[in-house]
């Protein structure tokens, strides 16, 4: 399905289906990077699978690039049950995502799942935030130029905007950010891909610690 023609679709189906579960930090972070790391679709409904998913995903092509089959599945995992999300740390829920997805398709002009630096300078990020306080505002503009003059070539995905809006409102409210760690996500990414007999429940335990 094209992205603009999923994006309404979604838009649709935000109003007819479940409440939100949410997405957290570590969640995001997990898909991303089994998208940008496995692109056979056995590996993918198996780390579905052992992540407590039940329903099935059918919105997979390998004609779309990891950018753009990165913002179809945030839209899918936001509104299905997982593995970690009764953790009380920062989330964002259905309507959040798909308006994060629809300004990013809007600014991202060769539709291909990427910001260039420039676009990502435009992107409207207080949106996202609860409650709007100067100081943390300034903090978070100094850390997104951060990024931006640490890596001048910089290329942000849709992951790399909503963990932006996470740490940024985490900061706001004083709340919990999540844990991330990368070496543990590669390695549990590893093992899933790796023994496809290992039973799912084996993986509950990582999800529900980050």
């Amino acid at each position: 399905m094209h992205l603009k023609t999923f994006l309404m679709f979604f838009s649709v189906c935000f109003f007819i289906g479940t409440m939100s579960i949410g997405l957290t930090a570590h969640q995001i972070n997990f898909f991303q990077k089994l998208i940008w790391e496995y692109d056979d679709i056995e590996t993918i409904n198996r780390a579905l699978l052992c992540s407590g998913i039940e329903e099935n995903y059918n919105d997979y092509s390998l004609e779309d690039t990891p950018g753009v089959r990165l913002i179809k599945i945030m839209n899918f995992l936001v509104g299905v049950e997982k593995w970690g999300d009764n953790k009380k740390v920062e989330k964002l829920n259905i309507e959040e995502v798909k308006k994060i997805s629809t300004e990013f398709y809007t600014i991202d002009i060769n539709k291909n799942g990427h910001l260039e630096k420039e676009e990502f300078t435009n992107f409207s990020f207080n949106h996202y935030f609860i409650e709007i306080k100067e100081k943390f505002c300034d903090i978070f503009e100094k850390s997104v130029m951060y990024d931006l003059i640490k890596v001048p070539h910089l290329r942000s995905d849709i992951c790399d905007v909503m963990l932006k809006v996470l740490k940024c409102r985490a900061l706001i409210n004083n709340t919990e950010y999540g844990k991330l760690d990368e070496k543990k996500t590669s390695d549990t990414l590893l093992s899933i891909s790796g023994n496809k007999n290992k039973d799912p429940e084996f993986f509950k335990s990582y999800h529900e610690e980050y």
